[in-house]
């Protein structure tokens, strides 16, 4: 219902009105799926922007020689993670 009543997101409740979207469907609906394009641009720039962050600028957290590593076979290993912790 707060989607529906969001006066943000005034096209999804007109996409309903208009039989666009079943009402029965809207239950099952994720959140991306109920967002306005707006919404749905400004969070695939987010996702972008953040893999970005996190292939340009990976941290190590953590090395150890305890494991051997798959592809080169050393023991010398680290472990990394993004700035962000998005990843």
């Amino acid at each position: 219902m707060f989607n529906v009543k969001d006066d943000t997101n005034l096209d999804f409740r007109r996409r309903i009105l208009l039989g666009r979207i079943k009402p029965e469907a809207v239950v099952s609906m994720t959140f991306s799926d109920m967002a306005s394009e707006q919404r749905k641009k400004e969070t695939e720039g987010i996702k972008a922007k953040s893999m970005f962050e996190c292939e340009l600028g990976a941290t190590a957290v953590a090395s150890t020689d305890q494991f051997k590593c798959g592809k080169c076979l050393q023991r010398k290993t680290t472990y990394s993670r993004c700035r962000q912790g998005a990843c």
